[in-house]
């Protein structure tokens, strides 16, 4: 079973992006996300938190609203299947002020993989008639269902 913090790095992983682009991590920062995301390796809550205030801030809410505490691990595995899209869909923090593609692709979606290459040795999987994500934590087939958040495939539901 996938930890908490390998886990979470699977979602926010794509997260990082887009606050290196608006100055919200250093390069130095983000190359830690990536790399750990992407080798599968831990990094410590503490330090994901201060990386990413915004999901544990809103982790801590329903962390605190479910008499959790907030590194709960069955509450870091529930957020973003869960609960991140009711955050964006109620304009929460930066979402508020988002265009409406950018909250779209910020949304957790479950979806079918239609068909898949492979480009550079990374297997990409075509989830929708005009998109396509990376799957860099698993191998998928035509027919199978996968969690998607940004360009990327995050889980294989089985």
């Amino acid at each position: 079973m996938i930890s908490a913090t390998r886990y979470f790095l699977r979602y926010a992983f794509s997260c990082a992006q887009v606050l290196r682009e608006s100055g919200e991590m250093t390069q130095q920062e983000y190359d830690k996300v990536a790399d750990a995301a992407m080798d599968d390796k831990e990094l410590p809550l503490p330090e994901l938190e201060r990386l990413f205030p915004a999901a544990f801030r809103r982790l801590r809410s329903i962390a605190e609203r479910e008499g959790k505490p907030t590194y709960d691990e069955q509450a870091v595995k529930e957020y973003f299947p869960r609960d991140h899209n009711g955050f964006i869909d109620a304009g929460d923090g930066t979402y508020g002020e988002a265009p409406a593609w950018f909250c779209e692709l910020c949304k957790v979606k479950r979806l079918e993989v239609l068909r898949t290459k492979v480009v550079d040795d990374k297997l990409f999987l075509r989830v929708e008639q005009n998109r396509w994500v990376q799957s860099p934590f698993f191998n998928a087939i035509t027919g199978d269902i996968v969690v998607v958040h940004h360009h990327y495939a995050v889980e294989l539901v089985e």
